[in-house]
């Protein structure tokens, strides 16, 4: 719902904006979903949604001239699951570990 509400704001302001991907993992038992909008260049549009469970990736929805139409429909995919009784939220980002200067070796003189 809070998704839709920010959806709502952004087409309200009638602007172009830049737009980011989002992904939303959601999970009931053992099995996944994904739930992604997908920006290619980066602007508000062109977009699409990907929906990804265990057999593969479908592009359920696309959109070249309605600004929000992906990331609404994306919410309201997210909000069927969830009543459903899946369990969704938007992944940590994947942090990877820091990488320590590598050890200064000894010089080695030719004797």
């Amino acid at each position: 719902m809070k998704k839709l509400m920010v959806v709502a704001a952004l087409l309200a302001s009638g602007s172009a904006f830049a737009a980011e991907n989002t992904l939303e993992r959601c999970t009931h038992g053992n099995e996944f979903r994904l739930i992604e909008v997908i920006y290619p260049t980066g602007e508000a549009l062109p977009c699409e949604v990907q929906y990804t469970k265990a057999d593969g990736t479908t592009t359920p929805w696309k959109a070249a001239n309605s600004v929000g139409f992906c990331a609404e429909k994306a919410a309201e995919l997210v909000e069927k699951h969830r009543g459903w009784g899946w369990h969704c939220e938007s992944p940590v980002p994947v942090q990877l570990p820091e990488v320590a200067e590598p050890a200064q070796l000894p010089e080695v003189t030719e004797q």
